[in-house]
């Protein structure tokens, strides 16, 4: 799973989708997936909140504003045995 997921703005698709993606220097891959930041109307990154939740983890392999943050989020699972990392030994 990828830290960085795609979505349409509700008012390009035109429904109370609860997702308002934000898109960082690159808005598409190689591939041409879109790439966004998925924030939650009460202002959660929802790409992070998975990823510290241990439900997936970061993609790492090129650059983005947050990897930083998704980088700690995913230790911190990881460490604490969280989601996918329950079990996991170091």
């Amino acid at each position: 799973m990828s830290a960085r997921c795609s979505v349409s703005a509700p008012s390009e698709r035109g429904d109370d989708n609860p997702f308002y993606p934000w898109y960082d220097h690159q808005r598409t891959d190689k591939y041409r997936r879109t790439l966004a930041y998925l924030y939650l109307p009460d202002g959660t990154l929802a790409n992070l909140e998975i990823i510290r939740q241990g439900y997936g983890h970061a993609y790492l392999s090129f650059p983005f504003s947050k990897m930083d943050a998704f980088r700690a989020a995913e230790r911190e699972a990881r460490e604490t045995g969280r989601g996918l990392w329950a079990g996991y030994r170091r």
